[in-house]
């Protein structure tokens, strides 16, 4: 009896175990793109619209809590200094807050030449 009860279930475990998986999955992809809206929305609101700030948020995984991450390119963080209170307030509490800013633009040293050279 035994012998035909533990093929059933390792059978069963492989048609079912990918259907569970993939529902956890999508689960926790759905709640990640609310807290998305929500972010985002949170920040159109603290910044009277759009602007540059990005929002990308990574659904929590078993022994890692989820992320917000709020990106601008550099020269803008004034844009998350002055949204971040209100992305705080709308955060849930098992995700964390990362920000993330792009390299300021550099401008490149004049070229001097050499040796000048004299106008004919």
């Amino acid at each position: 009896m035994l012998s035909v009860i533990v093929p059933v279930l390792l059978i069963g475990m492989l048609a079912l175990g990918p259907i569970v998986w993939r529902v956890w999955y999508d689960h926790r992809e759905e709640r990640a793109l609310k807290v998305r809206a929500d972010v985002a929305s949170a920040v159109r609101r603290a910044l009277d619209g759009e602007s540059l700030v990005s929002v990308h948020v990574e659904p929590p995984r078993p022994l890692r809590s989820g992320r917000v991450i709020l990106s601008v390119p550099g020269g803008w963080e004034w844009l998350i200094r002055d949204a971040w209170m209100r992305v705080a307030t709308h955060m849930p509490h098992d995700y964390e807050l990362v920000i993330r800013a792009g390299e300021r633009p550099t401008m490149p040293a004049p070229r001097t030449p050499d040796v000048l050279r004299r106008a004919a």
